[in-house]
């Protein structure tokens, strides 16, 4: 079955990919065209045929006899060696003004049977039409009397004359262009086919269950697919804002994914009234802190008092995402110095609160893994009913595990065609050995171009969004 899928997999992305396909394919057919038309010599061919008959009574053919006919095919064959020997070169070489070498005019002869019958046929191929032309005629005049004194036996006879080639005939520019169309074709099938192979970033939901064993909570669009732009780098960090669910301008789909996601989760989580959530990734940059802050508004619009704690002290993004201050938060709780409710800053959005990062600490693993973080969220969980914990991917430091402990599960963001299995497949591995309660995965940034079906789902609602 799994090689049904791959088969599958394999034909989709080809799909996905053909106009690079057909932009190589183009680019062998012109480039072998240009190839053939001015870089490879023209070749000109003339011809001549001889025919061979063992009898001495050639012209009578009802008397020919099969042993004849036999006898004549292997006279042909030893009318080849006597027209290929070096004195017979020579001796055509010296009826031709300026003959090539003697290698050069054995090279433009090719002589065979025809349909192995009797009849001879000599080919040249020179790059001159002219001189194969000349060759030919020597060729036809000098070979009666070479068999006759080599062979002494049979007869042959030159079945008209050569004729001088009107056109080249090699290359050959429609075959050549074919084969460069057919090349380029091929040769980008096999690139993609190893590109995909050897690919070993996260594809989507389905591509992942094949990997993890890990529940997958869902996954969210593109936010640029959705609006139909180009994807683009973004150098400007800030431009995460965009992506927040309190911004107009995020699409329906993408509301949606990320309501599916909190649904999932609610069912997930175990049932307690202790229902803090660490979001983490297993590398940088694959969307976390927006999924964080994404989960938290979804979560709060259901009425449910919610708290985000940036306790990604080393990188801090939530402070940017919200457009607040970082100078008051998280480390300074911790380390006493300042009191809780100075740095919690209120309603961000309805039923929804936020604890930046604060300054940056010398030592944030001590501080997350200190009794004073156990205290805190035993204190916020007296007045909140969720807290969503971003914090620094797994596999680059130990913060998130040092909270992790304290909470009631991970959440682990992937990103399609950035997060690496392997690395997922760690950061699993890792959870699971301190029994750290795993909930699930989110895949984060889903374009359709990689994967077999779309967000069509949603298009089917697009009727039901809801306008403030």
């Amino acid at each position: 079955m799994q090689e049904v899928i791959d088969v599958k997999k394999i034909l989709f992305f080809l799909w996905r990919v053909k106009k690079w396909i057909i932009g190589s394919a183009l680019v062998g057919f012109i480039l072998l065209n240009l190839i053939s038309t001015h870089i490879l010599p023209k070749i000109y061919t003339s011809s001549v045929e001889i025919y061979v008959n063992s009898s001495e009574q050639a012209a009578d053919t009802a008397r020919i006899t099969t042993g004849e006919i036999s006898a004549a095919q292997a006279l042909v064959n030893t009318y080849i060696v006597i027209l290929q020997n070096n004195d017979v070169i020579d001796k055509v070489r010296s009826r031709i003004p300026n003959a090539p070498t003697t290698a050069e005019l054995r090279s433009y002869l090719s002589m065979a049977s025809v349909n192995n019958t009797q009849v001879l046929r000599i080919l040249v191929r020179s790059p001159d039409a002219d001189l194969s032309k000349q060759i030919c005629d020597v060729l036809a005049d000098v070979a009666p009397g070479e068999f006759e004194r080599v062979v002494k036996a049979g007869s042959i006879v030159v079945l008209g004359q050569p004729r001088k080639a009107s056109t080249y005939s090699s290359p050959d520019i429609r075959r050549n262009s074919l084969l460069g169309l057919l090349g380029g074709m091929a040769v980008s099938i096999a690139i993609a086919v190893v590109i995909l192979l050897t690919d070993n970033t996260v594809k989507g939901e389905e591509d992942l269950k094949n990997y993890v064993k890990t529940p997958i909570l869902g996954e969210v669009p593109s936010f640029d697919e959705v609006e139909g732009k180009k994807r683009k780098r973004r150098k400007n960090k800030n431009k995460k804002l965009q992506f927040i669910l309190l911004n107009s301008r995020v699409p329906f789909k993408v509301v949606e994914a990320y309501k599916s996601v909190r649904a999932n989760l609610m069912f997930t989580l175990p049932d307690s009234e202790h229902k803090s959530i660490v979001i983490s990734s297993a590398e940088p940059s694959a969307g976390k802190s927006n999924t964080s802050a994404s989960l938290a508004v979804t979560m709060a619009q259901t009425g449910l008092k919610t708290i985000i704690l940036d306790a990604d002290m080393r990188k801090p993004v939530q402070h940017k995402i919200f457009g607040v201050s970082n100078n008051i938060g998280l480390s300074q709780v911790l380390c006493k110095t300042v009191e809780l409710k100075n740095a919690i800053k209120h309603d961000i959005d309805q039923n929804l609160d936020l604890i930046t990062s604060g300054l940056t600490p010398p030592n944030p693993s001590e501080l997350l893994g200190s009794q004073n973080m156990s205290d805190l969220l035993e204190c916020l969980s007296e007045f909140y009913d969720y807290i969503f914990i971003d914090t620094p991917p797994i596999n680059m430091v130990s913060d998130a595990l040092m909270v992790s402990g304290k909470a009631s599960g991970v959440l682990l963001v992937a990103r399609q065609n950035h997060s690496n299995y392997r690395e997922l497949q760690k950061t699993i591995e890792t959870l699971d050995k301190l029994s750290l309660n795993n909930l699930g995965i989110v895949v984060n940034d889903v374009s359709g171009f990689h994967k077999p079906y779309k967000y069509g789902y949603y298009n089917s609602y697009k009727a039901y969004e809801y306008k403030n």
